[in-house]
């Protein structure tokens, strides 16, 4: 057995489900190079990218993540990265601290939340990858302003708000709490993951669900096919979103979220352009990943033009006109490597995001 083989197997115990471990990382770790390109024997690091559940963004771009940087890669330090599928943030964040693993996907707002102010002094952000959109669904016969608001009329009901231990979990909570919507009053399910939840909103075994994450996401695009005008994408209006951002500022300091369209192009089954909002996803690393590593991962995808192939496995990671690496409100100080290569690529970082001197050496 290959030592992150063994890695991952010694995971298992931490998961409800082995299948997920098999998903994650069977023929995964090290997809074949391009002749010429280095092969998994003259890899000399080997880390493993903590994703989220199976039918979610994280999960599907994470793999495409993982094999661009396995595949693409051009650095004097050669590594491969391993996805492996999670319960999401929350869980990636317990596995980051404790050192079983050394990158994960986060959520910016479930990061600084779940360490309320107070964050761990081994994490660092590497870069924002993609924009998690809020995909709020409700059964057409419950929906009466086509706006959140509609989530106060489902008490009773059977709802989806994300998996336990799921970033998707805490930032639905999170909105519906800042919007004065009690989420107690709901028959909730946190034991399914995205594609679990999408058959049974499908099967009409749920009315409602969250399912943030980058477009498109797959659970969402499953349930518009199915069910066309049986189901309506809520939409966020000014004064909602204000007053989002406004309790996230006093309660830690950030407003994370922001206006986001959804267009009929991004889910073929959606009618028109329906507005909700979104908040950034990072990528990010133990302090002790070597700074050449981050730099590594940093220039392959920053580099890699936003329409090659491997990049269409998922399109959240086709980087958009207005994307930003290094944005404000990061979850964690940035990694002394990320500090180091927007030093040197011209990049802007935020003032006081870095720990290190970012001119230091490799």
């Amino acid at each position: 057995m290959n030592p992150i083989a063994a890695r991952l197997a010694s995971l298992r115990q931490l998961f409800r489900t082995p299948m997920l471990l098999a998903l994650s990382w069977v023929g995964l770790a090290h997809p074949a190079a391009p002749p010429g390109q280095n092969s998994p024997a003259a890899q000399s690091s080997e880390y493993v990218l903590a994703t989220a559940t199976p039918g979610g963004t994280f999960h599907e771009a994470g793999l495409s993540f993982a094999n661009l940087i396995n595949v693409r890669q051009d650095c004097p330090s050669k590594m491969g990265i391993t996805p492996l599928a999670t319960n999401g943030t929350e869980q990636n964040l317990q596995l980051l601290a404790k050192g079983v693993i050394e990158l994960a996907i986060v959520q910016g707002f479930a990061a600084k939340a779940y360490f309320e102010g107070d964050p761990d002094p081994s994490l660092r952000s590497v870069m924002a990858l993609w924009q998690n959109v809020e995909h709020f669904l409700i059964r057409t016969e419950l929906a009466d302003t086509d706006t959140i608001r509609d989530f106060r009329r489902l008490a009773g009901h059977s709802v989806y708000l994300g998996s336990l231990n799921s970033g998707s979990l805490k930032s639905t909570r999170a909105i519906l709490t800042a919007l004065e919507i009690d989420t107690r009053v709901f028959e909730t399910d946190d034991e399914s993951y995205y594609a679990e939840a999408a058959t049974r909103f499908i099967k009409g075994e749920l009315d409602a669900a969250s399912l943030p994450g980058g477009i498109p996401v797959n659970a969402v695009d499953r349930i518009l096919n199915a069910l066309g005008d049986q189901v309506r994408l809520l939409r966020f209006d000014e004064e909602q979103l204000q007053q989002l951002r406004q309790y996230q500022v006093k309660r830690l300091g950030a407003p994370f979220w922001q206006t986001y369209p959804v267009f009929p192009d991004d889910y073929v089954a959606l009618a028109e352009r329906v507005d909700t909002i979104a908040q950034p996803v990072y990528l990010i690393a133990r302090a002790d990943v070597p700074v050449g590593d981050v730099q590594c991962i940093l220039s392959t995808y920053l580099k890699t033009p936003a329409g090659i192939e491997i990049l269409r496995v998922h399109p959240a990671l086709t980087r958009s006109e207005d994307y930003v690496p290094f944005p404000e409100d990061a979850p964690f100080p940035f990694h002394d490597g990320a500090c180091v290569y927007a030093a040197k690529g011209g990049f802007a970082i935020p003032d006081g995001a870095c720990k290190a001197n970012p001119s230091a050496p490799n």
